[in-house]
């Protein structure tokens, strides 16, 4: 699988890829404009157009995965600026580049080059969005996978109780818990002073940041001091009761906080 420091790379260089074809299109505007004028320009306007077809093709494969699957959205957009398969007749404004490769000109249209200029350009945005989205794909991913990580640990502390190993059970919802917390700051850009902040810590930060408001910070709260009692060995046990409350707590925090 490739990296996101390749797929990164990638992105980069079919953008300075698609500029390049942007100056080959303007040569062949160019071009076609001189034709206009006299007729000895006809050979520098067909080698423009296929270089310009060569170059394409492969810009086009390259970019057609990677916008599938970091804007799924704009997919259908990015296939239609090269072929619209749903028109009905081929006008200035269903013209695409694939209409420009095959010389598949109609005579209403005379600046061929110019829309496939605009196509290409869409084109080009879009790439430079799926850029763009690159990090914010990865976030969704880290939260799914995070996400099914603290399921399946709260799941392993409930099977903890239920065969009696109430403090450990607790330990475990507890590490939960200050996790989920300390990802939550994080996305907030909440500064945390302490090197190792506990529980109460990153609630009372989440708090006086305003990201919840004081119930759901006396909830928190609330939980962490079932967890202080787990942790603590020398002091009294914890019941069961309240470590089935932290792990729901717990379950409750990681799908209600973000």
């Amino acid at each position: 699988m490739p990296t996101v420091k390749q797929i990164r790379a990638e992105l980069n260089q079919l953008t300075r890829d698609g500029v390049e074809l942007l100056e080959d299109l303007t040569e062949g505007l160019h071009a076609a404009e001189d034709k206009k004028k006299s007729p000895g320009k006809k050979s520098q306007r067909k080698f423009s157009l296929l270089r310009f077809a060569a170059k394409y093709q492969q810009w086009y494969s390259a970019a057609l995965p990677l916008v599938h699957q970091l804007l799924p959205d704009r997919y259908e957009e990015f296939q239609q600026c090269y072929r619209n398969e749903k028109r009905k007749q081929l006008t200035w404004s269903t013209y695409t580049i694939s209409d420009y490769l095959r010389n598949n000109t109609p005579m209403a249209i005379s600046n061929p080059e110019t829309i496939a200029y605009m196509q290409l350009t869409t084109q080009l945005d879009i790439v430079d969005s799926a850029e763009q989205r690159l990090d914010s794909r990865l976030a969704d991913i880290k939260g799914v996978l995070q996400a099914e990580l603290f399921d399946d640990e709260l799941s392993a502390a409930s099977d903890l109780a239920k065969k009696g190993h109430i403090r450990a059970a607790g330990a475990v919802a507890g590490v939960v818990l200050e996790r989920h917390l300390a990802k939550v700051a994080a996305d907030h850009n909440v500064t945390i002073r302490k090197a190792h902040p506990s529980i109460g810590d990153l609630n009372d930060s989440l708090k006086n940041a305003d990201v919840y408001d004081v119930p759901t910070w006396r909830k928190i709260q609330h939980l962490a001091d079932i967890r202080n009692v787990c942790d603590h060995s020398k002091g009294r046990d914890p019941s069961r009761d309240e470590v089935e409350d932290l792990i729901r707590g717990a379950d409750w925090v990681a799908k209600n906080i973000f």
